[in-house]
């Protein structure tokens, strides 16, 4: 009768996952090898040939797998450096090393039998594992699994294997990454089967993630003259796809100071200038209005009715002010705002804000108002001549508003800002 074991067992696991900083630039697309063959969840669409989106150590390995010898396994090298040195991400992997293409069969030879268990090399595609003598099957007899760079096979208890043994005739195929050329780290497009490969694939992250990668990565392979040429103008082509967004900017936070964002009037840019083989750079001049606008905030209070209402800790804007009576909004800048405010009714509504009166014929459940670009608008239209009086101003600190006759609520966004 066959043992079976009952209970849990545990290993403990050999690396401890780092919180990545998730970047919006800086995202680096890699095109190199990483031990497919070993991946203990690999994603349903492949992993040769398909962007990967890694996001930490912990998943990026289960899909790609791991080795520590990275002449070998290149792309592993950006997983340890971004997720574990620097502790960024997201990284767009591209692994072209391709276990049915990629590898080498060797002939059946006697190993070593250790503690019930033999060692394979790392490189030994699990599948491809054959015990020939004695003969045997398999999950019954024996089991296989990746662990610290080796394959090990464990002989399982009540299978046909004596205990008696002291070696296993095993062969099995497995992978050559010596075999991956420049060639397939360039990849191109295929007409035959319509598929991009290799640094091709840089064109496809947008499309599948909605991401713009601004570096190109290629470690063992950027120094070949062939694969940085092609490294280079794949980044050429995405800094002059990128450029028109970045002219066209309307606001802009910097990293040092992430809590606050400046109203961009004008951007001008540099030209593309080559530093290395694969690093180029471009300056930016952004001329800015002189305020710091508030973009995070840990606590943002509004008195409404007398009490205090806590919108909470916010992870990107400070989210609009909803009142559905009147009360008092704290302006928590250091200078006075023009805010936004959306107004909700039917009718010749009145709104006043610090005593200032703002009549509005609202036609269509609602007007906005935006102070800072002096526009009342419903949806895409403009809608001026439905308002009388002045634009609200938002002064540092307290500021009643009172909400007139047949206004249900109003929601203000109060473009909080300082100097």
């Amino acid at each position: 009768m066959s043992n079976f074991f009952h209970g849990v067992r545990t290993e403990r696991e050999k690396r401890i996952n780092t919180t990545p900083i998730v970047a919006a630039s800086g995202i680096s697309f890699v095109a190199g090898t990483a031990p497919v063959h070993t991946a203990s969840n690999a994603p349903k669409s492949g992993c040769v040939n398909e962007p990967f989106l890694g996001g930490n150590f912990n998943n990026t390995e289960r899909a790609l797998g791991y080795g520590d010898d990275w002449q070998k396994y290149d792309l592993c090298e950006v997983m340890y450096s971004h997720f574990y040195n620097y502790a960024t991400a997201p990284v767009i992997f591209v692994n072209v090393l391709d276990p049915e293409k990629h590898k080498k069969t060797t002939a059946a030879k006697p190993y070593d039998i250790i503690d019930r268990r033999v060692i394979l090399p790392f490189e030994a595609i699990k599948s491809t594992v054959r015990v020939t003598t004695p003969a045997a099957v398999l999950d019954t007899d024996y089991a296989l699994f990746y662990h610290k760079n080796t394959l090990i096979l464990e002989i399982l208890d009540g299978g046909s294997i004596p205990s008696t043994a002291t070696t296993l005739t095993v062969g099995f195929d497995e992978v050559e990454p010596s075999m991956v050329t420049a060639a397939d780290i360039i990849g191109g497009y295929d007409i035959a089967d319509r598929k991009r490969r290799g640094l091709e694939l840089i064109e496809s992250v947008f499309p599948k993630f909605g991401l713009t990668p601004d570096n190109c990565l290629c470690p063992n392979w950027s120094h070949k003259p062939e694969v940085a040429a092609v490294m280079a103008a794949k980044m050429d082509g995405k800094f002059r796809e990128t450029l028109p967004t970045i002219l066209s900017a309307k606001s802009v936070h910097f990293s040092n100071d992430s809590s606050v964002y400046y109203n961009v009037k004008h951007v001008s840019a540099g030209a593309l200038e080559r530093r290395l083989s694969t690093l180029s750079e471009f300056s930016l001049t952004f001329t800015c209005s002189p305020f710091r606008h508030l973009r995070k905030a840990k606590q943002e209070l509004a008195s409404v009715g007398g009490s205090a209402v806590e919108q909470g800790e916010l992870d990107d804007f400070i989210a609009p002010i909803t009142l559905t009576s009147s009360g008092n909004v704290a302006n928590i800048g250091t200078v006075y705002s023009f805010p936004k405010i959306t107004v909700y009714g039917t009718g010749s509504r009145t709104l006043t804000v610090n005593g200032r009166a703002v009549i509005l014929n609202i036609l269509q459940g609602n007007l906005t108002l935006d102070s800072e670009l002096k526009l009342c608008y419903f949806g895409n239209v403009a809608q001026n001549q439905n308002m009388q009086g002045e634009f609200p101003v938002l002064e540092v600190g307290s500021n009643a508003i009172t909400l007139g006759s047949g206004i249900s609520r109003v929601e203000i966004e109060g473009r909080w800002r300082s100097l």
